[in-house]
């Protein structure tokens, strides 16, 4: 989604780890579109192929998933495009947070 479209799900079916939609006022999502704002004055100039970020959690308990999609909801919601991709191939979760039935998995696309 972008600036120009709402959100693709019923914003009662986003889960509340996705603070930016949920309460757009809360500190933390500040705190996001502040990170969105420092990564997009550091691609100034640079190719959109050169314009990624990629969350690796440490282990398998560490959470990245709201963190990756607060930051991709802040991404498109300032303008940039923005695909976010689930690569936790045995247990995704970026579909429940924001209300959607998970869609094929990555796996079967290769």
């Amino acid at each position: 989604f972008t600036a120009m479209e709402p959100p693709p799900t019923d914003i009662a079916a986003v889960d509340p780890a996705l603070v930016l939609l949920r309460d757009p006022g809360h500190p933390v999502a500040d705190a996001i579109r502040g990170i969105r704002t420092r990564l997009a004055e550091s691609w100034t100039g640079a190719p959109a192929d050169a314009q990624v970020v990629a969350l690796l959690g440490a282990d398998e308990f560490c959470e990245t998933g709201p963190i990756a999609a607060n930051l991709a909801a802040a991404l498109a919601l300032g303008g940039q495009s923005t695909l976010l991709v689930d690569a936790k191939i045995d247990a995704p979760s970026l579909h429940l947070l924001f209300g959607v039935p998970l869609a094929p998995r990555l796996t079967r696309r290769f």
